[in-house]
């Protein structure tokens, strides 16, 4: 078998995504067709470039990803990437935006909402017909139909959202951008080529990432390349494969993901036959293929209203999880997307509003004892086997923190600028659009592109300082091995920060572990973990009960004996 660039990039993305996450799970692989080309849509775009590493490691198949022109200026490193996994580069009209001189404004004494006038502006000479003009915080775009002036333009489509009309109305007006309109017909031609040659490609249709706990708008781009493809080549049948990107924590370092692949979306023939119709026959194809996407993506993904709604319905999950066994990262991810849609279905039902209540309740006096849920019904009431535990763990704890002290004053320089720069970075992406919400989409990323730069020139430097003092002290066991010393010391570092990582991952359990000890040494330890105990079990039950209500209400595939089996034991609990 011969072993390409594309194979040795792929082991070192491999590499990456272990290193930063604690634990990766994959699903759904099996739906992925041997051969034959593939268009694999990935959301949501929780995490910016991390996104399209867990689709080219565990898609099982070379997966040749679509990436923005701008996303090659963070550096030169991610060109030379993005050359090696052969990405397709996109050129969108934002990437090649540039602010517009003076200030616009919408004259709603003219009631026009399509025609809006400048300030000090140069339309003539800035915008064409066909370009598009952004308002700040991308509160809105829209295409220019036509130039009257410098000073006065007309839009196609109005700007109806509230914020975007608030600073078009405000005093003075408000600064714009403008975005050519960029001619895409040479990227289609390369993903037909590719296609027919039956290669794959991986396409994010949101278009952004984001950290929002929805989709955002789904771009139609991907179903004209879907039927544009088939519709160029009779007889090729290119299938799209739904990706589900769920994070917990993305932008944590050694948190964890799953990826999900779900079964191919063929594509039915009339939709192709619309689309060589041309005109509103190839939109109406277009849009009913994205609904297809849109629908088969919500199956894969976990999309809540809301953080909060998110937050509870996680809360939730682990309450009505089974005590007799631990369930796995993908399992949890399919358990909270069930929640979610029971709850988005019967959210206006009082009992599960209550529940609602009851359990955002509980979540608050968890964090308020610093306790996880899973640790309540696990503290022991007994006094001084509490203290002899909490002795023993600060000790291993105190010993772990001292066998990793090497390895965290190696790393100290990439941890404290990675934090830096991941911080201003969102802070950017923050302000410069509102559907952005915290930042976090782009936290990972900074990370990772960081250690790009300072991991080669810190050990570099480190290296050089082991070789001067083993040569000045007369090290043998590193200057008997000649030229390959330095080998044998940048080995021995990424060992180091291997050992330090894994001492990392034991110390945060162990960490977290302190805490039920010492409320219980705490005067009122008793009724408080009482409480917690009864009001856990209470709450339990009646989630599990609401769930056997519903949940056939919705799944065909509900399981009522094994939620009946559950009530029987949490019953026997909370009548004790």
């Amino acid at each position: 078998m011969r072993i390409t660039i594309f194979d040795i990039v792929l082991v070192f993305f491999g590499f990456i995504l272990n290193t930063f996450f604690r634990e990766i799970k994959s699903r759904g692989s099996h739906n992925i067709p041997k051969e034959g080309p593939i268009i694999f849509i990935g959301a949501p775009h929780a995490n910016a470039f991390v996104d399209g590493l867990l689709l080219m490691k565990y898609s099982k198949r070379s997966v040749f990803l679509m990436i923005a022109q701008n996303a090659i200026r963070y550096g030169h490193y991610v060109g030379i990437l993005a050359r090696a996994i052969h990405a397709i580069i996109l050129n969108r009209p934002k990437d090649l935006a540039e602010p517009g001189k003076g200030k616009i404004f919408l004259d709603e004494n003219k009631g026009d909402p399509l025609r809006i006038i400048g300030i000090n502006t140069e339309f003539t000479k800035q915008l064409k017909v066909g370009y598009q003009i952004s308002l700040p915080r991308e509160y809105g775009l829209s295409e220019i139909t036509e130039i009257i002036s410098d000073t006065e333009i007309v839009i196609k489509k109005e700007f109806k959202e509230p914020k975007a009309l608030e600073v078009l109305t405000q005093s003075g007006g408000t600064s714009y951008t403008c975005m050519p309109y960029v001619d895409q017909s040479n990227l289609y031609e390369i993903v037909f080529k590719m296609l027919n040659a039956g290669k794959c490609i991986g396409v994010f249709p949101e278009g952004r990432s984001h950290d929002r706990s929805e989709f955002i708008p789904l771009k139609a781009g991907v179903a004209f390349m879907t039927l544009g493809a088939m519709a160029a080549n009779p007889g090729l049948d290119v299938k799209i494969v739904p990706c589900g990107l769920n994070y917990f924590q993305p932008h944590k370092f050694r948190s964890r993901a799953v990826i999900e692949f779900g079964s191919p979306i063929s594509i039915p023939p009339e939709l192709i036959e619309k689309y060589n119709n041309s005109g509103s026959d190839r939109r109406e194809a277009c849009n009913k293929l994205m609904t297809i996407i849109y629908e088969r993506l919500k199956l894969l993904a976990v999309i809540a209203p809301d953080y909060e709604t998110l937050s509870v319905v996680r809360a939730a999950r682990r309450l009505c999880r089974p005590e007799h066994r631990k369930l796995e990262i993908d399992e949890m991810i399919d358990l909270d997307r069930r929640l979610i849609n029971g709850y988005i279905k019967f959210q206006n039902d009082s009992n599960v509003q209550e529940i609602y209540k009851k359990v955002k309740e509980y979540d608050q006096l968890l964090k308020y004892n610093r306790l996880k849920d899973y640790q309540v019904h696990k503290i022991t009431t007994v006094k001084f086997r509490a203290l002899v535990s909490l002795l023993y763990r600060i000790f291993i704890l105190v010993l772990c923190s001292i066998l990793a002290l090497p390895g965290l004053i190696l790393n100290l320089p990439l941890i404290v600028k990675a934090q830096i720069v991941s911080a201003k970075k969102a802070e950017a992406a923050l302000k410069g659009s509102y559907i952005i919400i915290r930042g976090s989409h782009v936290i990972a990323t900074w990370k990772i592109l960081v250690s790009f730069k300072v991991i080669p020139v810190s050990y570099g430097i480190y290296t050089l300082i082991a070789l001067s003092l083993a040569y000045k002290y007369n090290w043998g066991f590193i200057m008997n091995f000649g030229i390959f010393s330095p080998i044998i010391i940048l080995t021995m570092l990424f060992m180091n920060s291997y050992v330090t990582i894994r001492l990392f991952d034991f110390g945060t359990d162990l960490y977290r572990s302190l805490f039920p000890l010492i409320l219980t040494l705490s005067p009122s330890s008793k009724s408080t973990i009482k409480k917690l105990r009864k009001v856990r079990d209470e709450l339990s039950y009646e989630i599990i009960e609401i769930i056997n209500e519903i949940g056939p209400k919705i799944y065909s595939d509900f399981d009522n004996a094994c939620i009946i089996r559950q009530l029987k034991e949490i019953k026997s609990k909370v009548s004790k």
